[in-house]
């Protein structure tokens, strides 16, 4: 038999044994096609809390929301407020039945960081600081009005901040300490949030809220 009868037999004899191994890597590509979504699917469900993390609210969800329809409040001028005046609107609400000291400058910027976040959005948003009225001649008060006229005042006596706090959950009472809320558009506190809240993320639960209430 010559080289080149050899050489062919030899050719014909791979083919079948080619087209085999060709075949095992079609299977083996449409098995991973397959495969691959399901793996990624229990990936995320077994990463789920960090897959998660950056979704989740800053603030504490207060639930179901408490309406403030009964809080009536003396504003900067005398005369008297409530909550319905701000009607349509969302509210940082600053309640601090403590002496306004430094953080109460930070709050206050805070919340002035957290309207401007908003851009053309932030007549939206109303900045309410809410103290008791002995607070109007702390020399700090003053300077938070000086710096930020923009914002609201107004004050509670001592037992109407108790009234607003047997309206709130325990967790998240302003008794003894500031805190900081968030007002929706109907007079409903939804959220509250510590003093080292970032204003970032406050920013971001607000821009979740509006989009849900638009959606």
């Amino acid at each position: 038999m010559s080289e080149e009868a050899r050489i062919k037999i030899t050719k014909v004899e791979e083919r079948p044994e080619l087209e085999k191994k060709q075949k095992q890597r079609t299977r083996l590509m449409i098995f991973l096609m397959f495969l691959a979504p399901v793996m990624i699917a229990i990936a995320v469900y077994s990463n789920r809390g960090i897959w998660q993390e950056s979704g989740l609210n800053v603030g504490t969800a207060i639930m179901p929301p408490v309406s403030l329809d009964t809080i009536q409040m003396i504003g900067a001028d005398g005369s008297p407020l409530s909550f319905s005046h701000y009607r349509g609107r969302w509210i940082l609400l600053y309640m601090t039945p403590v002496a306004c000291r430094e953080a109460c400058i930070d709050t206050v910027y805070k919340m002035g960081q957290v309207r401007t976040g908003l851009k053309s959005q932030g007549n939206r948003v109303a900045r309410l600081v809410v103290s008791l009225p002995k607070e109007t001649d702390n020399p700090i008060y003053q300077l938070v009005e000086s710096q930020y006229p923009t914002a609201q005042y107004a004050t509670l006596t001592p037992s109407e901040f108790n009234e607003f706090n047997q309206l709130v959950p325990e967790l998240v009472r302003a008794d003894n300490r500031p805190v900081l809320y968030l007002v929706n558009p109907q007079g409903a506190l939804i959220y509250a949030y510590h003093s080292n809240a970032p204003a970032e993320g406050i920013l971001q639960d607000l821009k979740r809220e509006m989009v849900a209430t638009t959606a």
